[in-house]
């Protein structure tokens, strides 16, 4: 274990060393004295430090600045500062800018560095290990984010052929009924692909945020579309259901259709899950604002 002590007076480091060696709390420590700020950077940079013993005391430094210069050096490692009778208060302000813990200079003996030393390993070892669980967490998120992207792509394959057969049967002679129902199957499994893409947008939130897309839509035609898809599940349920826009404002939006379309049929779905009887509406309201934006409110 390498510990630094960073004390410009010679007496003062040969104490602190004594008591460390004294302490047996290490088997082997190697000690590295540096008498100013700028010598401890030095030493920082080129050694692997696993401990910092900081005088506040410095004949290039003031205070706490030398405390806040190692912490953007290297924030991982533990710092103990030492202080004098008196000037208590300047340490517990260095527990607030990132110090382990702190001591004053005439309190310090073998017993007293030994558990000073033995809290800072264990305070090293809870975030070494706090690390390692973070590594792992983001190793399986990224591990499923992959599996959800395969799992999506296999879907999305036949699902595909389903809605391209249905759109051909458009094409071909139908009976009014027949044309509305191969409509309905049409739009079903255009909401079953945007479902597939809500569980990834839950995987791409969880690893490393969503991003929205900014696009050309008109309101009305996505409230139309979903109320066309809700209205199936409606009189399945026996329920009824109304649409109903307010145009305030323009209809013609540039933003992220998909999510906003994604948010209505949420709360549909719950809607209509728990609803057994009655009606469900569902409104949009537009509204101009500032700087030529508009706020779309949705009511069910």
């Amino acid at each position: 274990m390498k510990i630094l002590i960073i004390e410009d007076m010679l007496e003062h480091f040969e104490i602190l060393k004594r008591h460390i060696l004294a302490s047996e709390v290490l088997s082997d420590p190697v000690l590295f004295h540096a008498p100013s700020l700028r010598d401890g950077v030095n030493v920082i940079k080129n050694e692997k430090i696993n401990l910092i013993f900081l005088d506040l005391s410095l004949p290039d430094s003031n205070s706490l600045d030398s405390l806040i210069e190692i912490k953007n050096i290297d924030d991982e490692i533990p710092v103990i500062v030492v202080t004098s009778h008196g000037i208590e208060d300047l340490g517990t302000q260095a527990l607030r800018k990132g110090a382990i813990d702190f001591v004053c200079k005439e309190d310090i003996d073998a017993k007293h560095i030994r558990v000073v030393i033995k809290y800072a390993l264990e305070r090293q070892q809870i975030r070494d290990d706090l690390v390692k669980a973070k590594l792992l967490a983001e190793k399986a998120a990224s591990v499923r984010t992959a599996f959800l992207a395969n799992m999506s792509h296999e879907i999305r394959t036949p699902l595909n052929l389903i809605i391209g057969t249905a759109d051909l049967l458009k094409e071909t002679q139908l009976t009014p009924q027949q044309r509305k129902l191969v409509h309905t199957f049409s739009k079903a499994g255009d909401h079953l692909l945007m479902l597939i893409d809500n569980i990834l947008d839950v995987s791409r939130i969880e690893a490393k945020g969503l991003n929205c897309i900014e696009e050309s839509f008109d309101l009305n035609e996505v409230g139309f579309e979903v109320s066309e898809l809700m209205g199936v599940l409606c009189r399945q349920k026996k329920i009824d259901f109304d649409y109903l826009i307010s145009n305030h404002g323009s209809t013609h939006l540039i933003g992220d259709k998909t999510r906003i379309k994604q948010i209505m049929l949420n709360l549909l779905n719950n809607a209509v899950k728990f609803t057994e009887k009655g009606s469900i509406k569902l409104e949009l309201v537009s509204q101009p604002l500032e700087n030529q934006k508009i706020a779309v409110e949705i009511t069910i």
